[in-house]
Formats: C-alpha cells, sequence, structure tokens
C-alpha cells in the first residue's frame, strides 16, 4: 500500500513535469472565398472577415450571403499546413414574379426581350432588382420593377394610359392609297387611329401625283387632313396593220405609225389613222390621268390589184401613163410572155396603152374597171406586129406576125383579124424581122 502511494505522488510529478514542457499546438490561417457580403459562424461565433487563424480539425460552419440559401458545412482544417483556402459555393436564391397590367393583354419586354402577354409568371429569377416594360398598342408604355431577395414569390401590376389620337384623312380625287410609314393601310377617305407621335403619311393614286406629309398625332386628340394629288398628263401607243399610216389628233398630225404621243391633258379626243390605199380609221378616244393607253388599228384594204399578159415580146405597156415595163418572154425563146401586175389601185377606170413602132396601129389601149379590194384578171392582149416573113418553098414570100410557133407547124397573121397555121413541111425559112425584140 505504501508503494503505491508514493508511486501516485511520482506519477503526478512527472505529469506535471512534462505538462509544464509542452509547446503551443500550430494554428492556421484560414481564407474563406465564396459570394460578395459572405458572413461565417463557428461555435455560435458571427465572423464578418473571411480570413482568421483556428487550430487544425473538424468544424461545422454556417455561411450566410445575400441573395443566396444560408448553409451549416462540416470543414476539415488540416495540421501541417500554414495556410487553407476553403470556397464556398452557395445555392443562389430563385423565386418567380406575376406581372400583371390594366388593362391585361400588354406586351412584357424584358432586358429587350419580349417574355409574353399579361397576367405574366417569370420564374427562376435568381435575387437582385428587376425591371420590365409594359406596352399594348393604343397604350402609353408603363414600367414596371421589383426584387428578389428571399424565396416567396412577387407580384407587381402596371397601370397603362390611352395614348391614342384620330387622324381624317381625305383626298381630291378620292380613293388614294394611304400609307402610314411604308405600310399601305386603306383608301380615302380613311380614318387613322394611332399612339401619339410623329408619322409620314402619303397618298398615291393611278394617274396622279404622289404626296406625302410629316404629321404629328396628339394624343387623344381629333384632325383632318385633306391633300389635293396633281394629275399626270396621259399617252398613246398607236401601232396599225400595215404600218406607216399618218396619225391625226384633233386634226394635227402627230406621227406615223408606230409611233408614241405624250404629254396629253386627260379627255376627250378624236383619232384619225391615213394611209393610202386603205380606208381611214376615225375614233373617239379617252385619255385618263397617268396612263399611257395602247392602241391597235387594222386597216382595211380600198384598193385593187390588176393582173394581164400582153403579147408579143418587146411590146411597151403604160397604166394611166405610167409605164410598167416591156413584155418579156416567160423562158427564153419563148413567145409566151411575163404577166403585168398592178397593186394597190384606187377604185376607178384604169387604161393600159401598148405601144411597138412595128404595130397596126403603133399604139393601142383599152380600159377596165377596179373596185375596192377587188382583183381584177383580164384576157390576155396581143399586138399585130409584122415581125416575121415566111419563105415558102414555091419560092413565094409573106410578111406577118408569128403568133406561135409549135415543133410541126406555125400559127401566122398576114395581117390583124386573120390567122392560120403553116405546115412546117412548106416553109423553106421562117425570118424574124430586124427591129423586132424577142
Amino acid at each position: 500500500m505504501k508503494k503505491i502511494l508514493i508511486i501516485y505522488p511520482l506519477l503526478f510529478v512527472v505529469l506535471l513535469l512534462s505538462s509544464c514542457g509542452k509547446k503551443e499546438t500550430p494554428r492556421t490561417l484560414v481564407e474563406i472565398e465564396g459570394p460578395q457580403n459572405l458572413t461565417c459562424e463557428i461555435a455560435g461565433r458571427k465572423l464578418n472577415r473571411l480570413k482568421f487563424l483556428i487550430i487544425p480539425g473538424n468544424y461545422t460552419i454556417g455561411f450566410e450571403a445575400p441573395g443566396f440559401r444560408s448553409e451549416y458545412r462540416h470543414v476539415t482544417v488540416p495540421a501541417g499546413q500554414k495556410k487553407f483556402t476553403y470556397k464556398c459555393d452557395l445555392t443562389p436564391v430563385q423565386s418567380s414574379v406575376l406581372i400583371r397590367s390594366t388593362p391585361s393583354g400588354a406586351n412584357v419586354t424584358m432586358q429587350g426581350k419580349s417574355m409574353g402577354l399579361t397576367p405574366l409568371v417569370i420564374r427562376d429569377l435568381e435575387a437582385g432588382e428587376y425591371s420590365a416594360e409594359l406596352s399594348m398598342r393604343g397604350y402609353a408604355s408603363a414600367p414596371v420593377s421589383w426584387k428578389i431577395d428571399s424565396e416567396r414569390p412577387v407580384a407587381v401590376t402596371g397601370n397603362l394610359d390611352s395614348n391614342q389620337g384620330i387622324l381624317v384623312i381625305s383626298s381630291a380625287p378620292s380613293r388614294a392609297r394611304v400609307i402610314i410609314d411604308g405600310n399601305e393601310v386603306g383608301e380615302t377617305p380613311f380614318t387613322l387611329e394611332r399612339p401619339e407621335g410623329k408619322y409620314v403619311i402619303r397618298l398615291e393614286r393611278s394617274g396622279c401625283n404622289p404626296e406625302e406629309r410629316n404629321v404629328r398625332i396628339a394624343r387623344k386628340a381629333k384632325r383632318r387632313l385633306h391633300i389635293k394629288l396633281g394629275e399626270k398628263p396621259g399617252a398613246i401607243q398607236v401601232t396599225s396593220l400595215p404600218d406607216g399610216a399618218e396619225l391625226f389628233i384633233n386634226g394635227a398630225k402627230r406621227g406615223v405609225t408606230p409611233c408614241t404621243v405624250e404629254a396629253l391633258e386627260p379627255g376627250d379626243y378624236t383619232l384619225k389613222l391615213i394611209r393610202k390605199g386603205f380606208d381611214p380609221v376615225e375614233k373617239s378616244i379617252r385619255i385618263l390621268a397617268g396612263v399611257t393607253e395602247k392602241m391597235h388599228y387594222p386597216l382595211s384594204k380600198s384598193t385593187g390589184s390588176v393582173v394581164f399578159n400582153v403579147r408579143p415580146v418587146g411590146v411597151e405597156v403604160s397604166l394611166n401613163g405610167k409605164s410598167l415595163g416591156v413584155a418579156r418572154p416567160a423562158v427564153p425563146g419563148s413567145e409566151a410572155t411575163v404577166d403585168f401586175r398592178a397593186d394597190n389601185l384606187e377604185p376607178g377606170v384604169y387604161t393600159v396603152t401598148m405601144f411597138h413602132s412595128l404595130g397596126d396601129p403603133p399604139r393601142q389601149s383599152f380600159s377596165f374597171r377596179v373596185r375596192k379590194n377587188q382583183h381584177v384578171t383580164l384576157k390576155s392582149r396581143v399586138m399585130w406586129i409584122a415581125d416575121c416573113e415566111i419563105a415558102y418553098g414555091d419560092g413565094s414570100r409573106e410578111r406577118g406576125f408569128l403568133i406561135d410557133s409549135k415543133p410541126g407547124y406555125v400559127t401566122f397573121s398576114p395581117e390583124p383579124g386573120v390567122q392560120f397555121r403553116v405546115d412546117r413541111t412548106k416553109i423553106k425559112e421562117l425570118i424574124m424581122l430586124k427591129g423586132v425584140k424577142k
């Protein structure tokens, strides 16, 4: 027992001595990183600073920051480090807002983006201050603002005030197209209801010069605007079939078809087309303001034509004193001749004159009538010309007009009005007289 009693005092002394020689435990500098205005709580003590010295070990620390959820976290400060950094990522506070308007149906614009129409709920908003603009046709825009600082939903209401004005637009002439800031909205007379502000009013009408006005519409006011439109001149494009008709407008010559006549005042006019060989065309036309009328007129032929044949080759032919040329062989060496043709003959009586120095008589004529749009075909005309001489086998000779020549015979006329066939076996020689063209 004494031994035990002696050992206990000795052990106490040893412990005391060992205690007196023990060094102080090293502390670690702890630095907390996290949201702005973050505060910490350790063992019931709130720290406003985020840097502090602490003995390494396990701690339960509370974290708070405006706009974030408060949390307690277990943090281990490791031993043997002079500095320890702890990153505290808190969960942001989120909530929703209900936006109403009077009247409802306003468009909500937030941060330049259209969010929808009132009543509107916007969810998942983090803590902070917000604003939006309410807009609605016919009303002045209204701002609304709210603050999210907890998870409790927020409600805001914006009151819209009407900013409509009325503009009554008329024009002379009426039924002009009304264009507001580049958008066509109707025809005059037109009543325009718009929010207060400046607008560009443009009136357009076919045949008139456009007119434009800068107009201000005042809130809850009515204004009348009358605009007179100046008429544009008109024009006509005239064509005919065939071309080349002279165009007269109100008796004055304005061109030859095809042609365009511009700068015509709107109104009624008399148009006339004249071309030789065709019936004249006369029409009453109306020129509209600013409109180019396109007019086409087929012309009816008023002239006729004639075709006839003259024999023999070499006869000169004229029609009413105008030469048509000389009768030519249809083919070289042929007694047949090419037909004469005359076109564009005005209705009336015409005279054809045939001439040949060896003719009997040298000059002969005949007449015919041409009616409107008539084609006349005349019977062949033969002019008696002593153009040949036949030497018979019995030694006799006979001069006359060679009407036709065939391999077995010739048709011969010794004098005007007399003709007969001569067998070639009886002909010693057929002599064409000089001065006769073939």
